[in-house]
């Protein structure tokens, strides 16, 4: 009865924790947005355009080096 109570409980603090992938893409457009105008670059300026692939390229990055460290193979243990 005390683990129904718990999982009755903990459920909607949990789904509190999960965002759409539509969700990050749009808060991430926003921050890289709110970077590039910080450096004085206005939407549609070369400097704003590049910019913008400059972050979406390091997003491509962190991307890339989060898929290989969860896919490689553990080491194991003696």
């Amino acid at each position: 009865m005390r683990y129904l109570l718990l999982i009755f409980l903990a459920g909607p603090l949990l789904t509190g924790c999960f965002r759409s992938s539509e969700e990050i893409r749009a808060e991430l457009a926003a921050k890289d947005d709110q970077e590039c105008r910080s450096y004085g670059a206005q939407p549609g300026s070369p400097a704003y355009v590049q910019c913008r692939a400059t972050r979406a390229s390091a997003h491509e990055a962190a991307d890339a080096a989060l898929v290989a460290a969860v896919s490689a193979p553990r080491a194991q243990r003696p």
